[in-house]
């Protein structure tokens, strides 16, 4: 589970969200991510794929099956095909979160010039 702690605490702080923040995206309590991040706990297989899915990265990686983050077909036809079969309540937090990560990295290089 060491794997999987450095790997959430490595998301979540390339994400620029507190463990709450982060908590709220996947859909579980504070309390909860809160033990997956420090490995007290494991992640049950249905939060591990929303999670999977809301970061873009793939569920090994999270897991700490593997070092590379996202999974060989993650390509941009691939990712449509799987946006596109989305409910529109699905799609719209996929949206959200996007924008709010694309805010957070404008942000960040604004203040780097």
């Amino acid at each position: 589970m060491q794997e999987m702690s450095r790997h959430l605490l490595e998301i979540r702080s390339s994400m620029g969200l507190s463990q709450k923040e982060f908590a709220d995206r996947i859909g579980v309590s504070w309390a909860a991510y809160k033990n997956y991040e420090s490995g007290r706990r494991a992640m049950p297989s249905d939060i591990l794929k929303n999670t999977a899915i809301v970061c873009g990265v793939s569920m090994d990686y999270i897991a700490g099956l593997t070092d590379i983050p996202y999974a060989p077909d993650c390509t941009v036809d691939n990712f449509y095909s799987h946006f596109n079969k989305l409910s529109p309540g699905r799609r719209m937090f996929v949206e959200e979160v996007t924008e709010d990560q694309y805010a957070r990295q404008l942000k960040e290089l604004q203040k780097q010039e």
